[in-house]
């Protein structure tokens, strides 16, 4: 669920490599009201439907979790400090700004440099009015020491490597690309836009059951998002959708870190029963994106 709650904001580390995947066939601004919309209803959708069928169907069992009591019983009345507070208030405002100029037309000056400055633009200027901004005491808001401490370098360093990898398949030297789609073309020419959405989601959804949904995040997007706006598709959509469903890696103890996590703890979770509610929840989320997300997702993209 976690998993699936990330993509949400597309200034979130996964999204925005997306978004960066996506601008390869032809995404220039991020539309973020229409993201933020379809990614809360995939995500609750996605959660309650899950749930309806734990409850109904294999009875959960959430005993040993009700016995251990309250494990948050000391933070309760602890409160946020003021740095804390800012902080929130800092998150809040770049979301109400980024939604705001969602709505308004460009036709507003002020507005359109906001538009054209995009996500990015403004994470930047938010950025550097913290770092520049002083307290009543004089000293800075946030240094950049703050920053660098708060950013999870492994998941960079990770996407900084195969980055590069996703760049070189899609090169007109390697040839990769051009093969695939002289193989696929055949293939999909027939097929309708929401054919081709629920085909390539079915496979790839199948396929990172047992491979690194990373790698094929790099490997695929870019060239389906391609192949999606020749059926009229927004690439943003289609990567949304493609990349949500190799987010839900769970049927497999080889599909994700998440997935290796909860196949290990047999002490809580019973094999049998984790392969059950793995399988079920990436045939719920195929569902959501297919008859849920994709419709919606039309119309606001």
């Amino acid at each position: 669920m976690a998993a699936i709650s990330c993509m949400v904001f597309p200034f979130r580390p996964y999204p925005s490599v997306v978004l960066g995947l996506c601008a390869k066939a032809g995404a220039t601004a991020v539309p973020f009201v229409p993201w933020l919309i379809i990614g809360l209803l995939t995500a609750f959708g996605m959660i309650l439907l899950y749930l309806l069928v734990g409850k109904f169907l294999f009875r959960f069992d959430l005993s040993s979790i009700a016995n251990m009591g309250d494990m948050f019983a000391e933070k309760r009345n602890t409160k946020m400090n003021s740095d804390t507070k800012l902080g929130v208030i800092i998150l809040a405002l770049f979301i109400l700004i980024l939604i705001i100029v969602g709505l308004l037309p460009a036709s507003i000056p002020f507005v359109a440099f906001l538009k054209k400055a995009d996500m990015l633009g403004l994470a930047l200027i938010t950025i550097c009015i913290s770092l520049v901004w002083r307290r009543k005491s004089g000293e800075p808001l946030m240094n950049f020491n703050d920053l660098t401490h708060a950013v999870s370098w492994d998941i960079v360093i990770m996407f900084a490597v195969t980055l590069p990898v996703s760049g070189a398949l899609g090169t007109e030297e390697t040839g990769i690309m051009a093969t695939v789609m002289q193989a696929l073309m055949p293939i999909i020419n027939g097929l309708s836009p929401l054919a081709f959405v629920a085909a390539t989601i079915i496979v790839l959804g199948l396929i990172t059951q047992v491979a690194h949904n990373l790698v094929l995040t790099m490997a695929f997007t870019p060239l389906l998002a391609q192949i999606a706006a020749g059926f009229g598709i927004n690439p943003i959509l289609y990567g949304f959708l493609l990349v949500t469903m190799l987010q839900c890696a769970v049927a497999t103890p080889a599909a994700s870190a998440q997935s290796a996590m909860v196949f290990a703890n047999s002490e809580w979770v019973n094999p049998k029963f984790a392969y059950a509610t793995g399988i079920s929840f990436a045939i719920l989320s195929t569902v959501v994106l297919i008859c849920i997300a994709f419709p919606i997702g039309a119309l606001l993209f």
